[in-house]
């Protein structure tokens, strides 16, 4: 007695060592390409880090944050005797700005995120230390 396999499709009785289906052609036995490939995901995985990986000694340059920082609060000290209402938010972009040209320049990043991840934690480290600058300096402006 030989084994039959049924074909998924047409249930036409085939060979067990048929690849094929004699009927509708359609293969009985998945093929290891096939396999591989349905097992694939869309994107690399290798490609996807983790938001901390991104955190590094490599991420945070200090002469740039320490650029930054000047640039954060002095455009701030000079735009608040101009446009008091955005003096924050000017000098925040031109700080942003600066940060982003320096990394897309000068440091040559080929990947996207890269970039994207370094300028934004170098410029997130600038803005809370100009921050905490301006805070102690309009305390010490109270106080005297």
């Amino acid at each position: 007695m030989v084994s039959t396999v049924l074909c998924p499709r047409c249930k036409t009785k085939n060979s067990k060592t048929a690849e094929i289906c004699y009927n509708c052609k359609k293969p009985l036995k998945p093929s290891k390409k096939s396999s591989e490939t349905s097992s694939k995901k869309p994107y690399k995985e290798s490609s996807k880090k983790p938001l901390l990986s991104y955190f590094n000694r490599e991420s945070v340059d200090l002469k740039i944050i320490a650029i930054g920082t000047v640039i954060f609060v002095l455009s701030n000290v000079i735009l608040l005797e101009i446009a008091e209402d955005y003096a924050v938010l000017i000098s925040g972009f031109a700080t942003l700005m600066f940060t982003y040209l320096v990394f897309k320049n000068y440091y040559k990043i080929n990947e996207t995120r890269s970039l994207e991840m370094k300028v934004l934690i170098n410029y997130l480290i600038m803005a809370l230390i100009g921050i905490l600058v301006l805070v102690f300096m309009f305390f010490a402006k109270i106080i005297n």
